[in-house]
């Protein structure tokens, strides 16, 4: 395993990437631009056979997993299928992951969702990486929210019921997010997918 935290533009990059079994990256501050470089870097891999591993896709799993789980009941399931807009408050590479998230999982049937539905607020500033995500959808609405370093409020509401709950989701450190990373193995094929719509 390589931990790369050099720019993406250095030539020593594919020589390197192309001598172990899983390149990491952290694009925490990337922008719009060097994420078309790690899509570049992720279809490269697949003629090196080394995995690409984003931290920054690490540090989002709790969002995403808190998200998908408005859907878990059949009832909401259906609101997949008439999304109107969805709102994503983030750093440009958490918000550009987060959509392309949402198009490589939604944008083919039974569900429909364009890019054209997708607003990004970005942030600039050095807080967490990730601050909400609201996805209206005829009558309801749900969303997540960071309410502070160690938690994360989520709500759904459908014809003006509003359920909310709130987990514990610190924010986690760089250490953390490598240790969990050494512990796993093989391609993501999910963030290959979201990385490559988040641009494409």
């Amino acid at each position: 395993m390589l931990w790369w935290s050099a720019p993406l533009n250095r030539p020593d990059l594919f020589p390197f990437a192309a001598s172990v079994d899983r390149l990491v990256l952290d694009s925490l501050r990337y922008g719009h631009d060097d994420l078309v470089r790690v899509v570049e870097l992720v279809s490269e891999s697949r003629r090196m056979r080394t995995a690409v591993s984003d931290l920054n896709w690490a540090r989002l799993t709790p969002y995403r997993q808190l998200f998908a789980q408005f859907f878990d009941s059949p009832n909401c399931l259906n609101y997949l299928r008439a999304i109107e807009t969805v709102s994503i408050e983030a750093t440009e590479s958490a918000a550009l992951l987060m959509s392309g998230w949402l198009l490589s999982r939604l944008n083919r049937p039974p569900h429909s969702i364009a890019r054209e539905q997708i607003h990004l607020n970005i942030v600039a500033d050095d807080g967490p990486a990730f601050r909400s995500i609201t996805m209206q959808s005829g009558h309801a609405e749900f969303a997540l929210r960071r309410a502070s370093n160690e938690t994360v409020e989520a709500s759904e509401t459908i014809d003006g019921e509003t359920v909310s709950r709130v987990a514990r989701v610190p924010v986690a450190s760089l250490e953390k997010l490598l240790e969990d990373e050494i512990i796993r193995s093989g391609r993501d094929r999910a963030y290959d997918a979201a990385v490559t719509a988040s641009i494409v």
